[in-house]
């Protein structure tokens, strides 16, 4: 059996108490409050409580508590014979001057019927002020009709059966004030379904599934004086096409879906038909001659007071292509069965010249299904500006996307606009064709067009329970099923039970400083807030430390339809600093199991003022601009210079915003390098204007790598945010002032004494060494000196062996004339068989030398070094034990060569120091042999035949059976 329609109505009461307060307020839970059944009607409206008698159709429980009575027609009564067509009407009491009737009403079904609410007035005339019909789910919706009657006056409410034998509409809670009701405008969807040319819907809902959102319109839902005409909103039928009119027509099976009000068509009677302008497609809403109703190809005759929340700026302008078998302005004809086809070539494009130059936000390429086999290949989008006729700037729209004949529709979103006054589309590939059958460019003209806040709602949102965030909620990443503007940070209209919505704003605050955020809904939301980075100007750290945000405030709430408490308010625990010169991006995630219309976001100021919800001049829909601080070196960004050399720095730079609004704030500019800060700006402006940076300087620093840096802050702001960034380096290469490597005896290094340092050796290496029991000096010459080498530093860097056990000397002097020698650097002991590098750094000073001491006890190469290199920079001594007064931590042991080990490796029967020095003076261990000499002996080396101690004592006593422990005594 098919599912059943209800249609429910139902109307917002301002008092909970059983008993009416004026004469028309009614809840019905105790009886019908004066309110009476028609006796000149089909059937009667009949109170009930909990769920209507038939399935899939009508409410579940009342409005008001969920426990309580509504009214109902029982459209399927058998008893009563209804047919299609018949009404049931309820007569309210007699009641008199303007007022405000508020209702809510319950319209469940797949084949509902009409509901209708007039007015009657004295002399029994009646005129229409409220009419619904088609499905709107389980729920209760909240619904006003303005009564501007100065006398005595009925309120009527009929519902209409449609052509199926079932359909329930409900009614509850019904009250009035005094005074006229708020004037609301409600915007309406015109959706078109891609299989068809013709199917369209126009609602106050966004469509899903297969149909596409093409535009929106905004109108008055409540009349604001009498003799305003209401128009109607006609679903598509098998003779006609989806229209809006001024003509009431109550057919069976094609009721009225909507209806508004327009105080600007008063004594016209066209009908208002969805057209694109010069074409069959949705495009803007039009007037056209109610005789025409039927044709296929209409054209608007007068401009209808609608407004489109956007447009097609590239209808029917300029188009150039690179090749074309057919006409190229096809594909802006807003004809979609018409397409341009360009010949098989090599990265095939075609370009739009639009009227003016303006912000392009999208770029929308729809082709029918079918249109042709095309290979894959890769499609970019770009957005130039001309100047004399010259391409100035071009700027990509997005990110090139794969182009097939399976997608029928590609969106190139532009963030932020771009200004320009050509699109340029571009196919990249060999050997393929560019079909483009319908091109779509939205742009803006002002930076208004760019404020206020988008909305993408899901339906049938699952549950969220036991999730930590309802942002983890794997809906929020899938296409949405409906996307609209807000002009505010709040909700505008109802969509349906247990559905989720994301609201989307980038918010600029009026002033620098904290802020406290105040959030509004009926069931579960979380407001998110993240810093909008902008690449070109990125900073070090915000006031949001985070990648993924943070979250201000969250509600949750397990809601019902009787929720007693409706909406609920939060606010943020703690105030969160912004500043003016900053764009924030704000998502309001947001699942709700009935609509409380009360989601809103709100903000109170550093200086005490509360927006709730926050306006729209604070917050921009979409990225709106973004702002590139460029700073570019006139030549190669890695320099080269030689320690104390003067260095020329010269570079360009500009500060711009490219989009349709940035932050007025002035940046602070300096630039840095060699530990120094050069001014750039002191108040740089986003103009775009280039300026010339240049300083010289002496680089007498440290040689190595050094980075040219800028940082950068907001000029004037209370908290500093610090952004930097590197756009050069500078290698300061290092002087030698001394190399030798012995390869030619000393070069010009000498010796004071005989015997001497040497350099002749037996081996192919050439080194300087003492072999025999004596001292030895081996100087440098003077030294070159300039007077940038003291703030510098001089490093000598070299090559040590000391192989013997027996006591040898390596000392480092510095000698300066007339001033007493400065010990470097010392070394003693064995220090192994192999090469090791020293190094050790000195301030310099004028007229000094270095002057290498070895000193040996033994005949043979007790001390050697080579390749020794003095240069001017800093360096640490290497090994650091050789810095004299070099002392080990208090948990090291030193060794007598100086090198360090932990205190827990000393007397542990294992060699730790080169030199074993960490072992002597140890007392043996309880299973060891302490030799005369306090050598210890190991028990698995007694009587094994060696001779361990020198007298021999580990090897007496021993016999075929010794007792090891007397042995040891």
């Amino acid at each position: 059996m098919a599912p059943k329609g209800t249609l429910l109505v139902f109307l917002v009461v301002l008092t909970i108490d059983i008993f009416c307060e004026s004469p028309g307020d009614c809840n019905f839970d105790r009886d019908y409050c004066n309110w009476v059944n028609d006796k000149s009607d089909n059937f009667d409206w009949l109170r009930r409580s909990g769920s209507t008698p038939t399935l899939f159709t009508g409410p579940s429980k009342d409005h008001t508590s969920g426990k309580g009575f509504y009214i109902y027609n029982y459209a399927n009564d058998a008893s009563d014979s209804h047919k299609p067509g018949d009404k049931a009407k309820l007569l309210s009491p007699s009641m008199r001057g303007p007022k405000c009737m508020t209702f809510y009403y319950n319209m469940y079904g797949q084949y509902m019927s009409c509901f209708l609410v007039y007015i009657k007035v004295e002399n029994s005339t009646q005129y229409l002020a409220w009419i619904k019909s088609g499905d709107r789910g389980d729920r209760w919706i909240e619904a006003q009709v303005f009564i501007n009657e100065t006398g005595s006056y009925q309120v009527v409410l009929e519902v209409i059966q449609n052509w199926s034998w079932s359909g329930h509409g409900a009614i509850d809670d019904i009250s009035f004030h005094n005074g006229s009701c708020e004037q609301n405008d409600d915007i309406f969807y015109v959706s078109k379904k891609y299989d068809t040319e013709v199917l369209y819907k126009v609602g106050t809902m966004p469509q899903y599934g297969d149909w596409k959102n093409q535009f929106s319109f905004t109108a008055r839902k409540t009349t604001g004086a009498l003799g305003e005409p209401m128009h109607f909103i006609y679903p598509s039928s098998s003779y006609g096409y989806p229209l809006i009119t001024s003509t009431l027509r109550l057919e069976i099976r094609r009721f009225p879906l909507d209806f508004f009000y327009d105080s600007a068509l008063i004594n016209t009677s066209s009908v208002f038909y969805v057209l694109q302008r010069g074409g069959s497609m949705s495009e803007q809403i039009s007037t056209v001659n109610s005789s025409y109703e039927h044709c296929c190809s209409l054209q608007g005759i007068n401009s209808f007071n609608a407004v489109p929340v956007e447009d097609n700026i590239a209808s029917k302008l300029p188009v150039n292509s690179s090749s074309a078998t057919s006409m190229a302005f096809l594909a802006v004809d807003g004809n979609p069965d018409t397409c341009y086809y360009s010949r098989k070539s090599s990265n095939p494009w075609l370009s739009i010249t639009l009227p003016k130059t303006a912000y392009v936000h999208r770029v929308k390429i729809t082709n029918y299904k079918g249109c042709c086999n095309i290979p894959y290949a890769s499609m970019e989008v770009t957005v130039e500006r001309t100047l004399n006729a010259v391409v100035a700037i071009s700027k990509q729209c997005g990110n090139n996307q794969p182009f097939s004949g399976d997608v029928l529709s590609r969106q190139f979103k532009c963030r932020p606009p771009i200004f320009g006054s050509r699109v340029f589309i571009r196919l990249h590939g060999d050997n393929v064709t560019l079909v483009l059958c319908r091109v779509t460019v939205a742009a803006f003209d002002s930076v208004d067009e760019a404020k206020g806040v988008h909305r993408q709602i899901w339906y049938k949102l699952i549950n969220t329970q036991g999730m930590s965030s309802i942002r983890e909620n794997i809906a929020f990443n899938s296409v949405p099923h409906g996307a609209t503007l807000s002009r505010d940070f709040g909700s505008q209209f109802e969509v349906a039970d247990n559905y989720g919505e994301m609201l989307t704003s980038f918010l600029q605050v009026p002033l620098s400083g904290n802020y406290t955020f105040h959030l509004s809904c009926g069931d579960e939301c979380e407001l998110w807030i993240n810093e909008f980075h902008e690449n070109g100007l990125l900073f070090d750290k915000g006031s949001i430390n985070s990648d993924v945000g943070q979250l201000l405030v969250r509600i949750q709430k397990w809601a019902s339809y009787n929720d007693s408490l409706g909406c609920v308010t939060a606010s943020t625990t703690s105030k969160i600093y912004l500043t003016k010169c900053r764009i924030y991006e704000m998502k309001l995630y947001v699942k709700e199991g009935s609509s409380f219309q009360c989601l809103a976001v709100g903000m109170t100021t550093p200086n005490g003022n509360i927006e709730h919800p926050i306006k729209n001049k604070y917050l921009f829909w979409m990225q709106p601009g973004q702002r590139i601080l460029t700073f570019t070196m006139l030549g190669p960004t890695v320099l080269e210079a030689d320690l104390g050399e003067t260095v020329s720095i010269k570079a360009r730079y500009t500060f711009c915003c490219h989009g349709i609004h940035c932050p007025n704030c002035s940046l602070t500019v300096d630039f840095h390098v060699f530990g120094k800060v050069f001014d750039v700006s002191r108040s740089l402006k986003a103009t775009c204007e280039e300026h010339l940076f240049s300083v010289q300087l002496d680089a007498v620093v440290q040689p190595g790598i050094h980075e040219m840096k800028i940082l950068y802050t907001f000029t004037g702001t209370p908290k500093k945010e610090k952004g930097q960034r590197t756009v050069g380096q500078i290698n300061v290469k290092v002087a030698v002032l001394q190399n030798e490597t012995f390869t030619k005896g000393f070069g010009k290094w000498s010796t004071d004494s005989q015997p001497s340092w040497k350099t002749d050796n037996s081996s192919d290496e050439l080194y300087a060494f003492i072999d025999g029991p004596y001292s030895s000096n081996l100087e440098s010459p003077v030294l070159p000196w300039k007077q940038f080498y003291s703030q510098v530093g001089l490093c000598i860097d070299f090559s040590y062996l000391m192989p013997k056990p027996k006591p040898a000397t390596l000392k480092i002097f510095l000698n300066i004339t007339g001033i007493k020698s400065q010990l470097l650097w010392s070394l003693s002991g064995f220090h192994g068989n192999k090469w090791k590098r020293a190094r050790v750094s000195w301030q310099a000073k004028e007229n000094s030398l270095i002057v290498i001491r070895g000193e040996s006890s033994v005949n043979a190469i007790s001390v050697a070094i080579d390749t020794v290199t003095i240069t001017t920079e800093a360096c640490k001594v290497r090994p650091s034990y050789a810095f004299p007064g070099f002392t080990c931590n208090k948990d090291e042991f030193q060794c007598a060569n100086g090198h360090c080990i932990s205190n827990n490796q000393r007397c542990d029967n294992d060699f730790n120091c080169l030199d074993n020095s960490d072992e002597i003076g140890c007392k043996c261990l309880v299973n060891e042999l302490t030799c005369p000499s306090g050598k210890c002996v190991k028990s698995r080396n007694l009587c094994d035949g060696t001779k361990d101690c020198e007298n021999g004592l580990d090897e007496k006593r021993c016999g075929k059976e010794v007792n090891t422990r007397k042995h040891l005594k």
